[in-house]
C-alpha cells in the first residue's frame, strides 16, 4: 500500500467490508481515505427496486414506492433477494397451475401483492444491530 499514490501509473485500490473493526490497524493506517456508506434511504431503495422490477411485470396494485417505504433497513442485496423471492413464488405458482391445466401458453410475469407478502415472510434485513454498531464505532474512530 505504501507508495501506491506516488506514481500515476499505479492502480487505484478500494477495500470494502461490513466488519471494519476486524481490519488490522497497520493496514488501516495505510488507507488514506475511509468512507462510510450507510444503508440505502427510501429514495435509494426506490432506485434499487426499479433496477430489479419493471413496471410492466407488476400488478397495478404493486407500487415500487410502497415497497421502498416497507423496506427500511434492507440493503441492496436484501432488496435483490426480496424481488427474487417474489419472482420465485410467482414461478412456483405458475408451474403448479400449468401442470394442473396442462397448458403450454407463454407465461407473462405479473407479480402481485400476494407474491411480495410471501417474499417479506422469507426475506428480512440481513444487517444486524451489531454490524450497525460496529460501523458507527468505526466511523467515530476513523472518519
Amino acid at each position: 500500500m505504501d507508495g501506491l499514490s506516488s506514481n500515476k501509473e499505479n492502480p487505484f485500490v478500494i477495500g470494502v467490508t461490513n466488519h471494519p473493526l476486524d481490519i488490522d490497524e497497520a493496514f488501516l493506517r495505510r488507507l488514506p481515505y475511509k468512507v462510510m456508506f450507510g444503508m440505502p434511504g427510501v429514495d435509494e431503495r426506490r432506485k434499487i427496486l426499479s433496477i430489479f422490477l419493471k413496471e410492466e411485470d407488476l400488478d397495478p396494485l404493486v407500487s415500487i414506492g410502497a415497497l421502498a417505504d416497507q423496506t427500511e433497513g434492507y440493503s441492496g442485496s436484501d432488496l435483490r433477494s426480496l424481488c427474487g423471492q417474489a419472482a420465485l413464488t410467482f414461478a412456483i405458482e405458475e408451474s403448479q397451475s400449468q401442470s394442473a391445466d396442462n397448458n403450454d401458453a407463454p407465461i407473462t410475469i405479473r407479480l402481485n401483492v400476494h407474491h411480495f407478502a410471501k417474499a417479506f415472510k422469507k426475506v428480512r434485513p440481513s444487517v444486524s444491530d451489531r454490524s450497525h454498531q460496529e460501523i458507527e464505532r468505526f466511523t467515530e474512530l476513523f472518519n
